[in-house]
């Protein structure tokens, strides 16, 4: 995602995206004589940034992050009426309290009593928890 948000946002060249253990993605694309095609392969990353839905970020993802590293996810939570959830100790805990979503204060208590994090640095990042925040 970190490439093909720059490709598309910031007119990197796809030919000078460096490999990465792991990531086995195709940035050059060829034409149908086998010749490199920077239109295609703007037109490829285009195609992942939009998928991945990341065309409003302001910066480029993360290459490594809370994500990246198994420390992070990303989930909208929401709910109606008296949310009744336990802690990690066992305690039930019933959140009458607005807003009914991962933004709630009592949720991320609960939250952290397992060792889950609602994001706390700077900007927002509404759906974003992790084991320290970040």
């Amino acid at each position: 995602m970190h490439w093909a948000w720059l490709i598309v946002k910031r007119n990197l060249d796809p030919a000078i995206v460096p490999p990465m253990d792991g990531v086995d993605i195709v940035w050059m694309h060829e034409d149908s004589d086998g010749n490199y095609s920077r239109q295609l392969s703007v037109a490829a990353a285009r195609a992942m940034v939009v998928g991945f839905d990341i065309e409003h970020l302001g910066i480029a993802p993360s290459l490594q992050s809370r994500h990246t590293l198994g420390y992070g996810i990303d989930m909208n939570i929401s709910w109606n009426g008296i949310l009744t959830i336990p802690d990690a100790d066992g305690n039930i805990v019933q959140i009458k309290t607005s807003p009914r979503s991962g933004l709630n204060l009592q949720l991320r208590r609960v939250g952290e009593s397992y060792g889950v994090v609602k994001y706390n640095r700077a900007g927002r990042d509404d759906p974003h928890w992790s084991d320290n925040g970040a």
